[in-house]
């Protein structure tokens, strides 16, 4: 049986012109015969290319997009923040019109307006109680599981066998408080202690570290005054988290107060089934 090759014949192969001639496509003689030819047809994989890019540049808008959505439901915590609150509280933002303000009267001279309830001022039993009523507790109950997961040394109250945590919110707020007192020491006699001066100073860090950390970028806008090239407008509305949830997460597991610590720590043992 005689074989047929295009092109140079080898020693011991049979050519045959006509044969040969026969299996070739018009466009291959064409070639061979120093004819001017069409431009070759493209290769099969070289359609797959643009095919390929498009695919993986999906992928890549898809893997993006998913995560920044990871991120803007995730947002709303920090890391380091207590795992146990996270899965307790409320996940939402709700706007809150600051009223902290300062004006000029008619005469020029600033004032600052009093809040409802005051927080500040000279001091009264008005403002004492404000206080009260917007603290929660410094000190908070954390279980052992809840310890773990968080991977952090926490002191093991023995009689109770569960741990104790200082939440960072109701601490920053009792380091306000603090400083409010100590500028009447004859009213709150409590301050003139000699610890007072290291309190205070410590208190006015934290503020600083957890007000840099926090980071609130909201505008404070500025109008035209008369008694100024230009006022601030210090009633803005900031997105907060709920406070009062937080209070009241945190009065629930309190740990300090003689008076509930121990309820306080038998109720979370139930809630969270610790024998």
């Amino acid at each position: 049986m005689s074989r047929n090759f295009r092109g140079r014949s080898t020693p011991g192969s049979y050519h045959d012109s006509k044969s040969s001639d026969a299996l070739l496509s018009k466009s291959d003689r064409e070639h061979e015969n120093g004819c001017a030819c069409k431009a070759s047809q493209p290769s099969r994989t070289s359609g797959l290319v643009p095919w390929l890019l498009s695919m993986i540049l999906a992928i890549s808008l898809a893997v993006s997009t998913l995560r920044r959505s990871m991120d803007c439901t995730h947002s709303f915590w920090r890391p380091y923040e207590l795992i146990a609150a996270m899965r307790e509280l409320p996940e939402k933002y709700h706007d809150v019109q600051f009223d902290a303000t300062l004006r000029y009267n008619e005469s020029h001279l600033l004032y600052r307006p009093i809040t409802d309830p005051p927080y500040v001022g000279d001091p009264s039993p008005e403002i004492d109680a404000a206080w009260e009523g917007l603290m929660g507790s410094v000190d908070v109950f954390v279980t052992p599981d809840e310890r773990e997961e968080m991977d952090v040394d926490l002191w093991l109250d023995p009689q109770t066998g569960l741990h104790v945590g200082l939440l960072s919110v109701i601490h920053d707020l009792h380091c306000v408080n603090m400083i409010r007192m100590s500028l009447y020491p004859d009213y709150y006699p409590k301050m003139r202690h000699y610890t007072t001066k290291n309190h205070i100073e410590h208190c006015l860090d934290v503020l600083r570290l957890s007000l840099m950390c926090t980071g609130d970028m909201t505008l404070i806008p500025t109008k035209d005054s008369d008694s100024r090239p230009f006022e601030a407008v210090f009633e803005t509305v900031h997105a907060c988290r709920e406070f009062s949830a937080i209070r009241q997460w945190s009065l629930d597991r309190d740990s300090a107060n003689p008076e509930r610590y121990l309820a306080n720590a038998e109720k979370l043992k139930l809630k969270m089934g610790i024998s």
